[in-house]
Parts: structure tokens; C-alpha cells; sequence
């Protein structure tokens, strides 16, 4: 066996901790430690870990207050929401 080989047979092996699956275009990290989920498990538990922190991005009322931006002719208009 070479190593290219070697290689990918302990990638077959490992397996997300949540889901229990062996294939995934990436490992990410978990509560198990370092490539312990897979893609969609980690985006996952990222969210949720992000939401109970509360580290969202942006609140609803901050985005309501900045309205939408408008561009016509190249000119970037501020449209103002009322609710």
C-alpha cells in the first residue's frame, strides 16, 4: 500500500460523530474535538452554538431600521421601511 493509498483508506475510516457518515467535502470541528463533523453537521452546530451565544450577525429591528438601498442610474438611494 502507498501512501496516497494509506491515506485515503483512514479517511474512509473516520466517520461524523452526529451523523455517522464517511464522505464529506470537509471535516470540520465539533464538540469531539478537531475534522469530527462532517460539512452539514458542523455548519449546524455552528449555528446553534452562534445563536446560543447570541452572535448574530445582525438583530431584525437593526435591519428594519436601515431600510433597503436602492441603486438606479448609479446612484445608491436609502428606501426607507415603515411597519
Amino acid at each position: 500500500m502507498n501512501i496516497l493509498q494509506q491515506s485515503e483508506f483512514k479517511e474512509t475510516n473516520k466517520r461524523c460523530v452526529d451523523c455517522s457518515t464517511t464522505r464529506t467535502p470537509l471535516w470540520r470541528g465539533g464538540p469531539a474535538g478537531p475534522r469530527s463533523l462532517c460539512n452539514a453537521c458542523g455548519i449546524r452546530y455552528r449555528k446553534k452554538n452562534r445563536a446560543l451565544l447570541g452572535l448574530n450577525r445582525e438583530s431584525r429591528s437593526e435591519k428594519s431600521k436601515r431600510g433597503i438601498e436602492v441603486r438606479r442610474s448609479g446612484i445608491k438611494k436609502k428606501k426607507l421601511l415603515f411597519f
